[in-house]
């Protein structure tokens, strides 16, 4: 930097003969120059703006449903302990032959009079789902007539702690279609392979989709069924649970489904498990063998002995073997199937096999 300027001198220069214009100009730039040097008036940071979220759409029925990332962050990374609200945007047009046309531009949806719902920050804590915000439109709420597809496009913007309009999210589009009927004649019995869930698919399923909560936990899947099955057998049900299966018809379209159809059943097991074949008595050097092939479902056998004296058979071994080495005897042997539920059954007499 040069040396700063003196008044005294700009007088002398003056006086010298310089105009009294020039020496304003003068006077101006030693100004400058002098408040070069003073600190500015510091001003409050910019408040940070929101990150967009993004939803994942889908149909269920007569209902749309959006589940969003639940607002956490601002545009820079840093976390975003609080937000006041999100705005909710979106605009319809026809479909026809379920063709999706060209997206509105940002500058159109985005408008107040496509501001679908505006959503305050403690109103959506009831909507919150598994760290996520889950919300429901009916077709109604999107002035949708049911029986013809439409394109929907959607936008979010999220408003900051302090107000500020955070960053609008990319437009989402979504085909709506007419509504999925859920399954009928719907029911759930008990039978010896497990619990027989039968219904009737509707119209236009592609698939279906079966789940189980057992007792009052949450659904898993189980399967889903190829078009036009009828028929689910759950074999792994187990005597005495509380069970309610939701039974769901899904669409062509991927993110169309049908309104999931509950059933309950507490499952009781009074099947015996078949009883064992090829029962056989075997002679050896020392005392004799009961042998006899598996029977499926059983998960024990119990050995009986009836003597010429005995009106009925008496329990002699439980195994989960396929044999038992008895002494030598004039009675007669016979097995019997058990299961977990302790369902068991007929005994089937030992035939006699000559070594």
């Amino acid at each position: 930097m040069g040396r700063g300027w003196d008044p005294a001198d700009l007088l002398r220069r003056a006086g010298e003969g310089f105009s009294l214009s020039r020496l304003g100009m003068l006077a101006c730039c030693a100004g400058i120059l002098l408040s070069c040097g003073k600190e500015a008036v510091p001003h409050p940071p910019l408040p940070r703006i929101p990150k967009a979220v993004s939803p994942v759409i889908r149909q269920v029925g007569d209902m749309v449903n959006l589940r969003l990332d639940w607002p956490s962050a601002f545009v820079d990374g840093t976390p975003m302990p609080d937000w006041k609200g999100m705005e909710i945007y979106t605009t319809t047009m026809p479909a026809p032959e379920n063709k999706m046309p060209a997206a509105p531009p940002a500058s159109q949806l985005f408008q107040r009079k496509n501001l679908l719902a505006s959503l305050l920050r403690a109103a959506a804590e009831s909507k919150k789902e598994g760290g996520a915000l889950k919300l429901d439109f009916s077709l109604k709420d999107l002035h949708l007539a049911p029986e013809k597809p439409s394109a929907a496009y959607w936008g979010f913007v999220v408003v900051g702690p302090k107000g500020q309009r955070g960053v609008p999210s990319a437009i989402t589009p979504f085909l709506v279609l007419p509504p999925l009927p859920s399954v009928t004649n719907l029911k759930a019995e008990a039978a010896p392979e497990g619990v027989r869930i039968t219904f009737t698919p509707p119209g236009g399923a592609e698939k279906i989709r079966l789940a189980r909560a057992v007792e009052a936990g949450l659904p898993t899947i189980l399967e889903e069924l190829s078009k036009g099955k009828t028929l689910y057998v759950d074999a792994n049900a187990r005597s005495g649970g509380s069970y309610t299966y939701w039974v769901t018809a899904l669409g062509a379209v991927d993110g169309h489904t049908a309104a999931p159809a509950p059933v309950m059943i507490t499952y009781v097991d009074t099947f015996p498990p078949p009883a064992p074949e090829r029962v056989v008595y075997l002679p050896l050097d020392q005392g004799a063998r009961i042998q006899y092939g598996p029977s499926p479902g059983a998960s024990a056998y119990k050995i009986y002995r009836q003597c010429p004296d005995e009106a009925a058979w008496s329990l002699v071994s439980k195994t989960r073997e396929l044999f038992l080495e008895v002494p030598s005897s004039v009675c007669e042997f016979g097995v019997a199937s058990i299961d977990e539920a302790g369902n068991e059954s007929p005994v089937v007499k030992a035939q006699r096999e000559e070594p």
